[in-house]
């Protein structure tokens, strides 16, 4: 028998991705009011950043980005 070229384990994901990906769904889908007091602008759009840094970090930066960063390296 030929093993499967997409294999189930690539599709698995943890759980806190999961949660972060439906948090972020469920951001989206209500968005905080532009009349809304700046604290609860300010809050909603850290919770959608936090979600989406969590559940596609690959979203966020990529080496390309900083080509000569090195971690702990004066600027």
């Amino acid at each position: 028998m030929t093993p499967p070229t997409n294999p189930i384990a690539r599709l698995d994901a943890p759980l806190v991705v999961v949660e972060a990906e439906a948090h972020l769904l469920g951001l989206l889908a209500h968005p905080v009011a532009e009349s809304a007091p700046l604290k609860e602008r300010h809050d909603w759009f850290a919770s959608v950043f936090r979600d989406l840094a969590t559940a596609h970090p690959e979203a966020c930066s990529c080496d390309a980005d900083y080509p000569d960063w090195q971690p702990g390296r004066a600027s």
